[in-house]
């Protein structure tokens, strides 16, 4: 088969994929919207047979073998067929992994789970749920040792969410976020408190409704591509860039709920109608990682939504929607009142300022139950206890508490972690926008369409085409590693070399450590474009005059290294000393040990290559060391350079800084042709 026919057959498989979704994600909207309560068996039944025939195709023979052809290949195609290939070779392989029965059983499994869910939210009834809870951890730990058997089953979950994102990252970041927010929100209790008891008059369901239609044309939300309907617990579902499909849910007595789901969805909503045409009906349409889809989201619930200026511009069709409650109402008033920071049960009712501190309730029970160290039938005791440790809150019964949301009913374990990151991301877009053009100006004017402009610009388009990180790095801007090499001419002189080789020396194998993703940072940094898994090969990407490639290999200590040429060693800020001294003891020779947790860069001087152990690495001019300090540690990138490289006397200086940032995910979500439910 020819390659022209190969990719015909390619863009085949990829609409047969795009179709059984698309009928997946009917049926389970059909639930959840207008589905009569007393039906789940039977779409139970087709539900469990689409999946099924998705991964009886995902799994073929000659599914895998025109995958793994064309992957061969991967250098010969363009951009956009070479993602797609990468992409579902990954998907294919993990679905290889999971036994068809169990994974037609789960499909079967999630979609009563809702059912129970919804009757169990309804009626207080933590118990009847429980049992489905259980079982529901209980194929997610052993699914997540088929997505990956080497990384800890949370992790391995959250991978799929987040890729690159783990829990000894998350809990750095979380730590620090708790220490900072909880001190201030008992301050900020302890101050007079804003009246916002107008928000909780009566307001007809009917008039909500229409709000909410009017607050989708100001989001510039077309209608005729995107549907409003309501449902228990609000999310965005799409289909294609032509058919998304957005709910909320209506209180009675509570007009910002709906008003802030909207706007939450309606972000969602955004994003995937921003994707490009031309990569519909593939595996690269859709958000291209749930942290980023959650930026954008929280960007138009609360940097926009929760603003002086949006508030002030959409304030008086408010009071003509609402009369009767809003007009003695001011909105200076509405704006402070929508703002107000108040520990609360529900987590999509809550403040900006005490939001993170609801995922991290389910982060940390989340950890738990898939540890096995908690149960299910032990959640409702453990969620009282977290509220009131985190929020100061006592959970008056399970409908506000542990039943409040549908995550856990749809199996999306590690979820919830991404909103967090998304919070951390949007706040950084907001700061790279202010610095092109006047944010707020517009808004002020109900005109929204500069900063969704802006946002496809540099991320709704791409869809799975670019890496996350390349999607966050486009959205908020460069790093101070970025900044550091822009500035640097100098830095460019890597890049003259033939060839050039990144060793990673860390203890305890292969896994996605600090070194791992350091060393990703440093490909990024360097312009390079990753070909399939970043344990692997890194090509050139016209940068080099020579067209070298760069060479990414990760080892344990002892194992074999790869090295060109004379070898020369920098060695990392605050450590500089230890090591020389240590290089100097050993006779100019580091051993492992020495060189654990270190990336090391050689650079080509010469033609010749040479088969090194960590123990034979000269200590001398030539070679980059990167500390990776602990595992998960990714951090911000400093560097300095000399006057320049090559010739062996001059130095460039790449020291890493410890500590996760808010963008700590530098990999691919694993995503199948289709929609996601987007919470």
């Amino acid at each position: 088969m020819e390659q022209n026919e190969k990719l015909r057959a390619l863009e085949t498989l990829q609409k047969k994929l795009y179709a059984y979704n698309c009928a997946s994600n009917s049926l389970y909207l059909d639930a959840v919207t207008v589905a009569p309560k007393n039906t789940a068996e039977g779409r139970g039944v087709a539900l469990s047979i689409l999946a099924g025939e998705l991964q009886k195709l995902m799994t073929a023979p000659e599914t895998l073998a025109l995958v793994e052809e064309l992957y061969a290949r991967r250098e010969t195609l363009d951009t956009l067929h070479r993602r797609e290939v990468e992409e579902l070779r990954r998907s294919c392989r993990q679905l290889t992994r999971i036994p068809a029965e169990e994974y037609m059983a789960y499909s079967e499994l999630t979609n009563r789970a809702s059912d129970v869910w919804h009757k169990a939210k309804e009626e207080n009834d933590f118990a009847s749920f429980c049992p489905i809870l259980q079982e529901l951890v209980e194929y997610n730990r052993k699914f997540a040792g088929y997505y990956d058997a080497e990384k800890a089953p949370y992790d391995a979950l959250l991978n799929e969410y987040e890729r690159g994102v783990d829990t000894q990252q998350l809990d750095v970041f979380f730590d620090t976020l708790r220490k900072g927010l909880v001190p201030l929100i008992r301050a900020i209790g302890e101050k007079p408190q804003i009246d916002d008891s107008f928000l909780h008059l009566e307001y007809p369901v009917e008039q909500q409704k229409a709000f909410a239609d009017y607050l989708m044309e100001v989001m510039g939300l077309d209608r005729g591509h995107c549907g409003l309907g309501e449902t228990e617990h609000p999310f965005t579902l799409e289909f294609n860039n032509k058919d998304v499909r957005i709910t909320t849910n209506y209180d009675l007595h509570n007009v910002a709920s709906s008003m802030y789901s909207v706007l939450h969805e309606g972000g969602h909503a955004l994003y995937e109608l921003g994707i490009r045409d031309d990569l519909q009906y593939t595996c690269l349409t859709g958000g291209v990682s749930m942290g980023v889809h959650e930026s954008q989201s929280r960007f138009y619930e609360n940097l926009i939504g929760r603003s002086r200026a949006f508030i002030g511009a959409i304030y008086p069709k408010v009071q003509e929607f609402f009369p009767a409650q809003l007009g003695n109402v001011t909105a200076e008033q509405f704006y402070r009142a929508v703002n107000k920071v108040e520990p609360s049960l529900i987590r999509t009712e809550s403040d900006e300022l005490t939001y993170c501190l609801h995922v991290m309730v389910r982060y940390e029970i989340e950890k738990q139950l898939i540890a096995g160290t908690l149960t299910a039938k032990e959640v409702p005791a453990a969620w009282a206890e977290l509220y009131k440790e985190y929020l100061g809150v006592e959970v008056p019964n399970d409908r506000e508490g542990c039943l409040q949301d549908s995550h856990w009913s749809g199996g999306s374990f590690g979820y919830f972690p991404s909103y967090a990151l998304g919070n951390a991301y949007g706040a950084q877009m907001l700061h790279n926008m202010e610095q092109e053009f006047d944010v707020y100006g517009g808004v002020a004017h109900g005109d929204l369409s500069a900063v969704t402009g802006w946002l496809r610009e540099k991320g709704h388009q791409y869809g799975h085409l670019l890496e996350p990180a390349e999607v966050v790095r486009n959205a908020c801007g460069p790093t101070p590693a970025d900044t550091c090499f822009g500035k640097l001419p100098a830095a460019r002189l890597l890049l003259l070399c033939e060839d050039l080789y990144l060793i990673l020396v860390h203890e305890g194998g292969t896994g996605e450590t600090g070194s791992l993703q350091l060393a990703q940072l440093l490909a990024q940094l360097l312009g390079l474009r990753q070909n399939g898994d970043v344990v692997g090969v890194a090509q050139l990407c016209g940068l080099g005059q020579h067209g070298g490639k760069v060479h990414i290999a990760v080892v344990e200590q002892g194992d074999l290294l790869l090295g060109t040429g004379d070898l020369v060693t920098l060695l990392q800020q605050n450590a500089a000393d230890a090591l020389e001294a240590d290089g100097e003891a050993h006779g100019g020779h580091l051993g492992a040990q020495e060189l654990a947790d270190h990336v090391v860069v050689a650079a080509a001087a010469s033609h010749c290559t040479a088969e090194l152990r960590a123990g034979d690495l000269k200590h001398h001019a030539g070679v980059v060391a990167l500390a990776a300090h602990q595992a998960g540690a990714v951090g911000h990138i400093e560097a300095a350079v000399g006057h320049g490289l090559c010739g062996g006397q001059h130095i460039l200086q790449v020291i890493g800084n410890g500590g996760v940032g808010a963008a700590g995910s530098y990999g691919l979500q694993c995503h199948i042709t289709g929609g996601n439910e987007i919470g």
